[in-house]
């Protein structure tokens, strides 16, 4: 437009020699930019003169003494000071060009003012040009108006210091903390102390980041106090940042706060932001006109800590994000990305976690007043139940004190679903600064989520929370209907459920690793998703679980296959946990119906930890399954005839045999009504063959053991059978039998060499024949025959079970043995002691490990180690002592079962 324009004045350009800083945005990196070059500023007009200012483009208009810019404009001005116009006196003029310097222009206040001033005037007052109109590019249509004083701006002095902080309030409660109280000191407060003109070359910033009701509000606040009373900041300002309207309000007030506008001249939001925005990039003491005074090289820069609370949505903030100054800015929000650089160009951060339990702890007792010594167990446990989150520790104090509980009581009727509830729903007073009443589920913003990642939450709420595996989420996406989960609205495909993921993980509901692809949540969350639920809803989701542990879990057919081991690992906790639901009054008081389904998989959970010698904890799934059993008819009679195996084999496992026997016998009836031609008839007489080795009656051990194995061969995919065989060598070899029982075991593992090669032969199953054979061999004389097969079954048990199995432990024992009767009795003392590492981890093993000491004892004697054989002795009567008087080492046997007896020679 101005090269086309008949304009004939001279006109300066000019543009940035210093790039800028961005934010950076989603789609941005970080970065530094001229935003006007010289291209970009010029007019092509006829008179143009283009000059680069050292500058960036916020501080473009900041003139400064001396520099090329400010030379060039003044020597500009000194010719239009002895300009002298033409006036024409036939029309008044009311347009005119400005009359003072722009309210940009910085002035020296020590030099004398350039201003346009006191210019004679050929014409009378009033004198015009007839040709003068708006937007008129003819120059002799424009009067310039020459005042006869010069117009000189206000110099006005910032408020300092400034702390907007009326709109939150400290928690007398705070406590705890230190180490994140620490972090923002350390990297919030600025450190260097020397007095600087212009900005620093970077913000300090920090982001703390975490569901609702972690405190990081109250961390905040705290912070803003501290420091205020420290006097780290000149300046503080609160940002209520939850939506663009709090942003822009907050930064008007921030505008009227430290004097760059007054309640009388505001302006539109957008003029406060960038008011704020230029001073926060340049805080100066004293601004002349709404405009920058050069900072007084006496006095440093003020530094300033601008405080955004609740950024849950962190674009909004791109629009009030300093480019610059010598600030600190601190974030709370529950997204996590607020510490990252994808949004906002945040230094760091954490993800907030709840307080440490002794915080807690101590929280609780300091509100309650329970702190006698007695209070600090219950108060520990208190807290861990209420997953140490900061407000639900408070609110919960509060409760307890309001209606007079002990800690205990507490407890109690906290782990009642509808007491708490109704406590969960409790209006938090006076914990969060806001006009609306809250209850636990409204901070955590459970109402918020779509359809999608409400599917995905209800089905972690039911779970472990602390490792949760993806797979199991992802692999139902395309099988809902096969496996009858009734979820519409669940993420169609594995990118529905990413941003369903994102969805949740954005409001640190849930958080991810992302190396191990699995998700974490808190209980609390849990529980207060969990009881939002309607009773249709809370049994789909129950339900929807269970089918999908059931998908992802290897069935077993008690074959002792270790290699499903690594599967079933992830899963456990998850079933476990689904046990304790079901098991609290928060299941039972809505009187739901419960899946045979459920019953198998706690069945499998309790076989699970038997395998693994888990054997105190195998219990409680079996009994949840019989109970779950029994509320069906014909369709768990299966499961319910399984529970009786395992309860079977787990009492001959704690040597216990007269208790497994019923259980044997009742599985063999069930198996006989209900799966006579199945694999469970043979693996039943099997069953009752291992019991009878702890009874003692070997006769009838023989006879279950040739049954099962007939009925093995009798199966339509006939199996070469394990355990009866090796069942039947025990029963040999208790009944002096030696040569028999070790055909028996030779037979069976050159059968499994023929049948499965050298996979059978390395199998945990193949690895107790093998021991069995070490112990035989070492009866019959072959002491050498016996060292090479329990090397051989040591490091089997090793690649199966691991280390700290007691198969490994009964093998170094019996290697120990062995290696006695070669006199090699430096290493059978050695094995006794791996023995030992095993056996003294198991309470229930007092007497393997009693029996182990006596025969340690023999063989520091055979060594001559006079006091280190009185040690282990000492040590082994201390063990028989505990069950029961005057007991020697003969007496050890005793309280083992019949297969677990050796010789201590």
């Amino acid at each position: 437009m101005f090269d086309e324009s008949s304009l004939d004045i001279k006109i300066i350009s000019a543009f940035e020699g210093r790039p800028s800083r961005l934010s950076k945005t989603r789609w941005m990196s970080l970065k530094k930019t001229i935003h006007v070059s010289k291209s970009l500023a010029r007019t092509n007009s006829k008179r143009e003169t283009l000059i680069e200012v050292d500058a960036t483009h916020t501080e473009l208009c900041n003139l400064t003494k001396g520099s090329a810019f400010y030379k060039k404009l003044q020597e500009s001005l000194e010719i239009t000071k002895h300009f002298t116009p033409r006036h024409n006196t036939s029309t008044p003029s009311n347009i005119g060009p400005p009359q003072s310097l722009p309210s940009w222009s910085v002035v020296d206040p020590n030099e004398p003012k350039l201003t346009v001033s006191s210019l004679h005037q050929s014409s009378g007052e009033g004198a015009s040009n007839v040709n003068a109109q708006a937007s008129s590019s003819d120059r002799s249509a424009w009067d310039i108006i020459i005042p006869d004083q010069p117009v000189l701006g206000e110099v006005k002095t910032v408020t300092l210091p400034c702390y907007m902080l009326k709109q939150v309030t400290q928690l007398l409660e705070f406590c705890g903390r230190d180490k994140i109280m620490n972090a923002l000191e350390a990297h919030l407060i600025p450190r260097n102390q020397v007095s600087s003109v212009g900005p620093s070359p970077s913000l300090l910033s920090y982001a703390l980041c975490g569901t609702g009701g972690l405190g990081k509000t109250q961390i905040a606040i705290e912070f803003a106090y501290a420091s205020m009373q420290r006097k780290d900041f000149e300046a503080i300002f609160w940002v209520a940042a939850s939506n663009e309207g709090n942003l822009a309000k907050s930064f008007s007030d921030i505008a009227v706060g430290l004097g760059l506008e007054n309640h009388s001249n505001h302006r539109e939001q957008v003029v406060s932001r960038d008011l704020v925005l230029e001073w926060l990039s340049h805080p100066v003491r004293r601004i002349l006109d709404g405009a920058k005074l050069p900072p007084d090289v006496d006095f440093p820069s003020p530094k300033w800590l601008l405080i955004f609370d609740n950024a849950d949505n962190l674009q909004t903030l791109q629009g009030y994000w300093p480019l610059a100054g010598k600030g600190s800015i601190l974030v709370t929000s529950r997204d996590p990305m607020a510490k990252g650089k994808m949004y906002i160009p945040c230094d760091t951060g954490i993800i907030l976690p709840p307080f440490e339990v002794s915080d807690a702890a101590g929280l609780l007792r300091s509100i309650t007043g329970y702190n006698r010594p007695e209070d600090k167990e219950p108060s520990e446990q208190v807290v861990e139940r209420l997953s140490c989150f900061p407000m639900a520790v408070v609110q919960n104090a509060k409760t307890i004190t309001r209606r007079s509980l002990s800690l205990k009581e507490f407890l109690r009727f906290y782990d009642d679903d509808i007491t708490r509830r109704e406590f969960n729903d409790l209006t938090l007073s006076g914990l969060i600064s806001t006009a609306d009443p809250k209850t636990i589920s409204t901070v955590l913003a459970l109402n918020d989520c779509t359809l999608a990642a409400t599917s995905v939450l209800d089905l972690l709420s039911f779970m472990d929370p602390d490792r949760i595996p993806e797979f199991m989420l992802v692999g139902i996406i395309e099988k809902l209907d096969i496996l009858g989960i009734p979820f519409s609205n669940y993420p169609a495909s594995e990118n529905d459920f990413v941003k369903a993921r994102t969805e949740i993980s954005t409001s640190s509901l849930v958080w991810r690793n992302i190396d191990l692809h699995e998700l974490k949540t808190h209980r609390i969350i849990q529980d207060t998703n969990r009881s939002r639920m309607p009773d249709n809803r809370f049994q789909a989701v129950f339900n929807a679980v269970v089918k999908m542990l059931s998908h992802a879990w290897p069935f077993s057919e008690f074959d002792w296959d270790t290699k499903r081991w690594s599967q079933c690992e992830p899963i456990v906790p998850h079933i476990s946990h689904l046990n304790s639901i079901y098991k609290s009054s928060e299941y039972s008081r809505r009187n739901l119906n419960v899946s045979a389904q459920f019953a198998r998989l706690l069945m499998e959970l309790g076989w699970y930890h038997i395998e693994r010698g888990n054997l105190t904890q195998a219990p409680e799934f079996l009994d949840s399954s019989r109970k779950v059993c029994e509320s069906f008819g014909g369709e768990s009679k299966i499961t319910n005839a399984d529970v009786s195996y395992c309860r079977a084999e787990l009492a001959s496992m704690n040597g216990k045999p007269e208790v497994a026997l019923p259980f044997a016998l009742e599985n063999l009836k069930l198996i006989s009504k209900h799966d006579l031609k199945g694999w469970r008839y043979p693996q039943a007489h099997n069953c009752l063959a291992a019991v009878y080795l702890g009874t003692g009656d070997f006769e009838k051990v023989a006879v279950h053991a040739d049954l099962a194995i007939r009925g093995y061969a009798t199966l339509e995919t006939p199996e070469f059978v394990d355990f009866p065989h090796i069942n039947k060598a025990y029963g040999l070899m208790l009944t002096n039998r030696h040569e028999e029982a070790s055909k028996v075991l030779e037979n069976y593992l050159k059968g499994e060499l023929v049948e499965r090669g050298k996979e059978g032969t390395e199998s945990f199953k193949t690895a107790c024949a093998k021991s069995l054979l070490g112990a035989i061999y070492r009866d019959l004389g072959r002491y050498e025959d016996s060292r090479k097969m329990l090397d051989t079954t040591l490091v089997q048990f090793r690649h199966t079970v691991g280390e700290t199995n007691v198969c490994m432990a009964n093998t170094y024992e019996s290697l120990g043995d062995t290696h006695g009767k070669l006199c090699n009795f430096a290493i059978a003392r050695d094995m006794y002691l791996k023995a030992l590492e095993v056996f003294t981890v198991d309470e229930d093993s007092v007497p393997e490990t009693s029996r182990v000491y006596f025969k340690r004892s023999r063989a520091y004697g055979r060594l001559d180690s006079v006091e280190e054989a009185q040690k282990a002795r000492e040590d082994a009567q201390k063990l028989l002592d505990t069950l029961g008087t005057d007991l020697t080492e003969k007496d050890i046997n005793s309280f083992l079962p019949a297969w677990a007896r050796t010789k201590i020679e």
